[in-house]
């Protein structure tokens, strides 16, 4: 997980908790990335990134459809596949080890939100940071 997208799944919880301590009724949640400053514009992989941004409110609701869950997950394994090495400027990606590496982690890190009360059918829908369509159909 880059630090970037830890970093915007830490503000969703700090906002939720801030819901459900009734401190705030409602809380935006901005997160951004710069790639453009770290990519190498020669390669082909180059097109999955750049620069972007976005935001949602997250509010609180006494309904029983309504409910926020978060949960952190990194994967940890093969981070030379995805990376900035100290010596080089640009970040180096192995596009199909990342895809390898994802379409495993994708599924371990959504099963165990699902276990703990949800099944598949009581979720509309799933919003991944992947700019790859092949990420959104790995089984769900």
């Amino acid at each position: 997980m880059s630090k970037y997208r830890a970093h915007l799944k830490i503000r969703f919880s700090r906002a939720a908790s801030l819901i459900t301590a009734a401190a705030n009724r409602r809380a935006l949640v901005i997160g951004a990335d710069q790639f453009s400053i770290i990519t190498d514009w020669l390669r082909r992989d180059c097109a999955f990134f750049g620069d972007g941004g976005g935001a949602v409110v997250v509010e609180a609701s006494n309904s029983e459809e309504a409910f926020y869950y978060a949960r952190l997950f990194s994967e940890t394994t093969n981070t030379d596949n995805f990376t900035v090495f100290p010596e080089d400027k640009h970040f180096t990606m192995s596009g199909r080890a990342v895809y390898k590496t994802g379409s495993k982690a994708l599924p371990r890190a959504i099963n165990p939100v699902l276990s703990e009360r949800y099944t598949v059918d009581d979720i509309a829908c799933v919003i991944l940071y992947q700019p790859s369509m092949k990420f959104w159909r790995v089984g769900y």
